[in-house]
């Protein structure tokens, strides 16, 4: 049973991962900026590991998270770019609950020097 654990750059909050487009007929959402820059470095740190682990199995998913400063927020909107992330990149095989069975959330601590979140895959 192979662990993953690995640091990622802090994605950006639920809040800021699309752009709502209110022109023309209807109204759209797209990927913000943010996200996809963010998607591209945090994609880069997956990309360099020597083996880029595949869990068809069920999982465990832990983020670790190390803030840049005391600025008090919701954990929990950080997780879906995560985990979206894992998915695209093809660490686990879905975001449903046939895959991932357990989350587990905490806050690192503050980091000014290097803001993080410490990723952690395990099967169980």
């Amino acid at each position: 049973m192979f662990k993953l654990e690995i640091d990622l750059p802090v994605p950006p909050s639920v809040n800021s991962m699309f752009v709502n487009n209110y022109k023309g007929k209807g109204r759209s959402r797209f990927p913000s900026k943010q996200y996809k820059d963010w998607k591209i470095e945090a994609g880069m740190v997956i990309r360099q590991l020597p083996r880029i682990p595949y869990y068809e199995k069920p999982v465990k998913i832990t983020y670790k998270y190390f803030f840049k400063t005391k600025r008090l927020c919701d954990i929990d909107n950080y997780a879906k770019a995560l985990t979206d992330l894992l998915v695209s990149m093809r660490v686990v095989e879905d975001d449903n609950w046939k895959h991932v069975k357990e989350y587990s959330l905490m806050f690192g601590g503050i980091d000014k020097e290097n803001p993080r979140v410490c990723v952690i895959v395990e099967e169980i």
